[in-house]
């Protein structure tokens, strides 16, 4: 929020023409390890490499209780690309797949689209953290369609796919 306003306040001044454009949860190819799906995709790939044709390692992450709009990361980019090629008043966008997925589902059709044969195990850390502390995200894009012609192309099904294939 702070690099936000940042930018808005820098705009005002007449400092820079810039817009921001809000990030909804992105998801594909090129995940950072830090990110839940990325660390899945990486927790995967170990447990195939751990004990191919063996039993069902154990994936443990936090409760899977949010629902969470998530974009393709390279929706992301034909949103910057679309920004940056735009002449608009609107100086902020929020960018996102349009609708609110529980995460959860999205864990397990990764792990399906892997082929490891994993357990996943959802366990509360103690810390009270929940999916980055967001139970419910939706964007409203609506602006990003009418002012820089911008929609999502790419699903969460071909973002995971993305991802595991990257």
């Amino acid at each position: 929020m702070q690099a936000t306003r940042a930018v808005q306040a820098a705009v005002e001044e007449g400092r820079i023409d810039a817009v921001v454009l809000r990030v909804a949860s992105a998801v594909g190819p090129g995940a950072p390890a830090g990110s839940l799906f990325g660390t899945l995709a990486a927790r995967l790939r170990a447990a195939a490499a751990a004990a191919p044709g063996g039993p069902p390692s154990e994936i443990v992450l936090r409760p899977l209780i949010s629902r969470q709009d998530f974009v393709d990361v390279r929706d992301v980019a034909d949103a910057v690309r679309a920004a940056a090629a735009a002449d608009v008043s609107a100086r902020l966008f929020n960018i996102g797949g349009g609708r609110a997925v529980p995460v959860r589902d999205l864990v397990r059709r990764l792990i399906a689209l892997s082929g490891v044969p994993v357990r996943l195990v959802e366990r509360d850390d103690g810390t009270g953290a929940r999916g980055g502390g967001l139970d419910w995200q939706l964007l409203d894009t609506e602006k990003a369609r009418t002012a820089l012609g911008w929609k999502p192309a790419r699903g969460p099904e071909e973002a995971l796919h993305g991802l595991w294939h990257s």
